[in-house]
């Protein structure tokens, strides 16, 4: 009976180790499943940045055609600013959303002016309106 009793416990100690080493590769299998759903849910929460450019409106008057300093210009489109012209007449909207934008421009003795300008991705897009004045 000694023999036997050795051999079922041999028998026996090799199915715990076989389920022990299956249980092993499951926990493994479970973990690397885990790691990678945390990997996607963080790839899919990341925010992704918008798209954009830049937008600079020059301003002159129509009839000299020298710059106008000094004139308020608003863009209205995918992003809503204000800004107003520099002594060369230039007005810089720096990393807006790409899309079509309206842009107004007006100054004291012209009438306001607007037109259409679209921002293009990672470009300066220039841009100039001609503002008329009071007669």
């Amino acid at each position: 009976m000694g023999k036997k009793r050795k051999k079922v416990k041999k028998k026996r100690s090799r199915r715990i180790e076989k389920r022990k080493g299956r249980e092993k590769i499951l926990y493994l299998f479970v973990f690397v499943i885990i790691i990678i759903s945390i990997v996607v849910a963080a790839w899919y929460l990341t925010p992704r940045q918008t798209p954009t450019g830049t937008l600079i409106i020059h301003v002159i008057d129509e009839h000299t055609n020298n710059t106008i300093g000094g004139a308020t210009v608003i863009i209205s489109g995918p992003h809503d600013a204000t800004g107003h012209s520099n002594e060369q007449g230039e007005c810089t909207f720096e990393s807006i959303p790409v899309g079509t934008y309206t842009v107004y421009a007006g100054k004291e003795g012209y009438h306001v002016h607007s037109e259409t300008a679209t921002v293009e991705e990672e470009k300066t897009i220039h841009h100039t309106i001609k503002l008329h004045t009071h007669h």
